[in-house]
C-alpha cells in the first residue's frame, strides 16, 4: 500500500512542476546576450563495465532590466530543472550552435524575483516522466494489491464450505 502513496506523491510533484514551468509563461520578457557556449563532456563507466560520454551543452548569459536599470546573469534553459546530461552528443552540439557567444536571445525573468530566468517557459516535458512514473507505480502497486485482497477473499470463500462426513 506504501507504494501507491509513493507513486501519487510522484504523481502530485509532477503536476505541481508542470504548473510552475507553465506559469512561467507570465513572467517578463527581455533580451539577452550569450557570454558562454560550452560543450562539456564526462567519462562514465556503466556496472557491466562499459564505457561512454555523457555530454552538456553549457551555456550562460547575460540580460539587463530596463526597470532596474540592471544586468543579470543566468545560466537556465528552462524555469524548473536545469538542462540534462544525455549521450546524444548530437544533440548538444546544436544547442551550443544554436547558442553561440554573442547571440542575442530572448531572456523571460520572474517579475518578483528577477535573478530568476530562463530561455524556454511551458515546454520542459522533461516533466511529464514525472507523471508518467507516478501512474505505472500507482498502478502495479493497486493491482498487486487487488490480487492479493482477491487471494485472501477466496481462501475465506474455502473456508466456509462446509464438507459433510
Amino acid at each position: 500500500m506504501i507504494f501507491v502513496f509513493i507513486g501519487l506523491a510522484i504523481f502530485i510533484l509532477g503536476i505541481i512542476l508542470i504548473l510552475i514551468d507553465h506559469s512561467a509563461k507570465y513572467w517578463k520578457e527581455t533580451y539577452g546576450y550569450v557570454t558562454k557556449s560550452e560543450l562539456n563532456r564526462s567519462y562514465h563507466t556503466d556496472t557491466d563495465g562499459s564505457d561512454y560520454y555523457h555530454y552538456r551543452a553549457s551555456v550562460t548569459y547575460e540580460y539587463f532590466i530596463p526597470k532596474t536599470n540592471r544586468k543579470y546573469e543566468s545560466s537556465k534553459i528552462f524555469p524548473i530543472i536545469s538542462y540534462q546530461s544525455s549521450t546524444d552528443k548530437q544533440e548538444h552540439i546544436s544547442i551550443k550552435n544554436k547558442l553561440s557567444i554573442g547571440k542575442k536571445i530572448l531572456v523571460y525573468y520572474s517579475p518578483y524575483n528577477n535573478k530568476k530566468a530562463c530561455l524556454v517557459v511551458g515546454k520542459n516535458f522533461h516533466l511529464m516522466i514525472l507523471l508518467f512514473l507516478g501512474l505505472t507505480i500507482i498502478g502495479i502497486s493497486s493491482g498487486i494489491k487487488i490480487k492479493e485482497i482477491g487471494k485472501s477473499q477466496k481462501e475465506l470463500f474455502i473456508d466456509k464450505i462446509e464438507v459433510i462426513k
